[in-house]
């Protein structure tokens, strides 16, 4: 592949972390009012619902994970030594974003479900095992690299597609196994 084109997708990529950074700020700042009215909702500070549990983690382990990812891409002082330290931080704090969100689909499809028993054991064992392959795939056999971008790699890498494919098939099947709450 020609070198200009790994170049221009290196500085592609950039555009587009700047992108969803200024995005993810813009609906943060706007949703903050919302956010505080939710918090002002419950009972009180010690009786938090679970919609207000999930929604918190969501909101900040998903903020966490965006400031670990982009400052692991753009910081230019790491050393082979400082990346021992961070280079786990990024998909562990990924694996709990996606542990939140898989959990919030599991809530709502329990709820949809009526609450019946059968689906609900049938939500959790497909949480662990979603989850079990994820901490697994994301974190077995990790190496530290510190790569200078100028020799950007246009390799492909299938790490990242067993994960996607078990939360794709984990979301059909908590899907396809909800009654259609519009049938009596």
């Amino acid at each position: 592949m020609d070198r200009s084109l790994a170049l221009d997708s290196a500085t592609s990529e950039k555009y587009f972390r700047v992108a969803s950074i200024s995005i993810a700020c813009y609906d943060y700042i706007i949703t903050l009012p919302a956010e505080w009215r939710f918090y002002r909702s419950q009972p009180s500070i010690s009786r938090i619902s679970l919609a207000c549990v999930l929604f918190i983690l969501i909101r900040y382990v998903s903020t966490l994970v965006m400031i670990l990812s982009n400052y692991g891409y753009f910081a230019t002082s790491f050393t082979q030594q400082t990346c021992q330290h961070y280079y786990l931080a990024t998909p562990a704090f990924k694996v709990m974003q996606s542990m939140v969100s898989q959990a919030i689909l599991g809530v709502r499809t329990f709820n949809i479900a009526r609450r019946d028993r059968k689906i609900g054991i049938a939500l959790l064992l497909l949480y662990f095992i979603a989850i079990s392959m994820e901490w697994f795939t994301n974190l077995h056999h990790r190496i530290p690299v510190v790569i200078d971008v100028r020799q950007y790699s246009t390799q492909r890498d299938l790490t990242n597609v067993i994960p996607f494919l078990g939360k794709v098939s984990g979301y059909f099947a908590t899907s396809a196994g909800c009654p259609n709450p519009h049938e009596p």
